[in-house]
């Protein structure tokens, strides 16, 4: 966390994907982000932060190196990128998916009024 006069102005979380259930252990580290996200930035339009500036908020998703980290995860449900989607970016923002397995991450960006673009990462997706 970065304070800076008495204002919360950075929070970075750390999580990490590890064990023989690869793909549960993703959704749920997910969905643990999301969560900690949306109670920040719900705590901020009430005006938690005393008018302060809006916080950044980031995460590090460290995954290990193993087989199942470097195999396609199972599909991402839709519900759960559109609400990325609509929570982390603006209409006409372009929105990054870098792993684009199935291309959920796509779908639901132009089904908000996202732009969308993609980047393969292995020769097995």
């Amino acid at each position: 966390m970065v304070i800076k006069k008495g204002q919360l102005r950075v929070a970075i979380e750390a999580k990490s994907q590890v064990g023989p259930s690869f793909g549960n252990n993703f959704n749920n580290r997910t969905e643990e982000a999301m969560g900690s996200a949306l109670d920040l930035w719900t705590a901020f339009r009430e005006g938690a932060f005393n008018g302060g500036a809006q916080p950044f908020i980031g995460y590090f998703f460290m995954l290990e190196d193993c087989k199942a980290s470097t195999r396609p995860v199972a599909p991402f449900p839709l519900e759960l990128a559109s609400r990325l989607v609509r929570m982390f970016s603006f209409q006409d923002d372009t929105v990054l998916d870098p792993f684009c397995g199935t291309g959920t991450t796509m779908v639901a960006s132009l089904r908000y009024g996202r732009n969308s673009t993609e980047k393969k990462t292995s020769e097995t997706e």
